[in-house]
């Protein structure tokens, strides 16, 4: 089958709701992947092993591997690393992008939200209680004031966000 009639089932399958992943079962070549970009475009999951996409991208990392994945237009990459466990990028946003596929849109914008949450709170959170301090008694302050502390604490959390 060529990538536009791979495509076509696909589209079949999603129209029915169905949730479309693609995996490779041969060790590939980059002619294949060109081919299969029609239906990698449309796909929600894209699961090769780590060996299989480098070989289909000509790549020798797997950042960029899964970036010419991305670019396709799939909706994530999820690349098994054989005994090293597995790697797993969705195309954005982490917490919606699983809960939005797995259950329902709107279980997945609570579950995004929650997770803005928790990284606007938690995130605070251990910078102003843990990473401030830890960073000032490396320099020897001891006994900081608590707006020292806050200060090193908003200072990383923008650093943080920076590097």
């Amino acid at each position: 089958m060529t990538g536009e009639e791979l495509a076509q089932v696909a589209m079949a399958a999603k129209a029915k709701g169905a949730l479309v992943a693609v995996d490779v079962l041969h060790p590939g070549r980059p002619r294949d992947f060109k081919r299969l970009a029609p239906l990698l475009a449309i796909t929600d999951w894209f699961l090769p092993n780590g060996d299989r996409l480098r070989a289909l991208t000509a790549r020798d990392e797997l950042g960029p591997a899964v970036k010419d994945g991305l670019a396709l237009g799939t909706g994530g990459v999820a690349v098994t690393l054989g005994a090293d466990g597995c790697l797993v990028i969705p195309l954005a946003g982490y917490a919606y992008q699983w809960s939005a596929r797995l259950v329902n849109p709107s279980y997945g914008w609570f579950v995004g939200f929650a997770g803005l949450l928790y990284m606007a709170v938690g995130g605070g959170a251990i910078m102003l209680e843990v990473a401030s301090p830890l960073l000032l008694s490396e320099f020897n302050v001891n006994n900081p004031s608590p707006h020292l502390v806050l200060t090193v604490a908003i200072i990383l959390m923008l650093y943080r966000d920076h590097a």
